[in-house]
């Protein structure tokens, strides 16, 4: 259950950037054999947001993530070690402007390990805001993380995690 905390925390799981024009999240979604829940990061701010010429990157703090409960936050936390590691990296290709359903090329780095994929984002507007939304299901066992088992091992976190995220627009669009 701990890896399950802290890989639905770390995937962007639920990210707040506290950006004038609009709010990035992410939201890790984990199952396992008996329930399921999500953990958001919140408190970010422009500060854990960089553009680069090839990237942009969004450092998400593990202790920054709100789970149903404070006991699933610290198993998340000591599954992503998060005294060695306080960090997870999310690495986005951006998107030249008007793209009308663009892919992007991400890369998720927990601990030293880092895995690329490539995702479908969809363009969405709420209150006048532009957001680019999309998910990747990641497994933990390719971040060399063991899931979790609770209660004598009857509770069983799933491999793989869901990871959601809103991106402003502002910030994975370059001109």
């Amino acid at each position: 259950m701990k890896a399950i905390f802290f890989l639905l925390g770390l995937f962007f799981m639920g990210l707040g950037v506290q950006e004038i024009k609009a709010q990035a999240e992410v939201v890790v979604n984990i199952k396992t054999n008996v329930n399921q829940f999500s953990c958001e990061s919140k408190g970010l701010t422009k500060e854990h947001l960089s553009k680069y010429e090839c990237y942009h990157e969004i450092l998400i703090p593990v202790i920054d993530f709100d789970c149903p409960k404070k006991m699933m936050e610290r198993d998340l936390q000591k599954l992503f070690e998060a005294h060695k590691y306080p960090e997870i990296q999310l690495f986005l290709e951006p998107q030249p402007i008007n793209s009308a359903s663009p892919k992007t090329k991400i890369a998720i780095r927990i601990k030293e390990i880092l895995q690329k994929y490539e995702v479908d984002l969809i363009k969405t507007t709420t209150n006048g805001k532009s957001f680019y939304t999309g998910n990747q299901v990641i497994s933990l066992a390719n971040y060399d993380l063991e899931p979790p088992t609770k209660a004598l091992g009857l509770v069983k976190v799933s491999d793989e995690v869901k990871i959601e995220f809103k991106i402003p627009e502002h910030f994975l669009v370059h001109p």
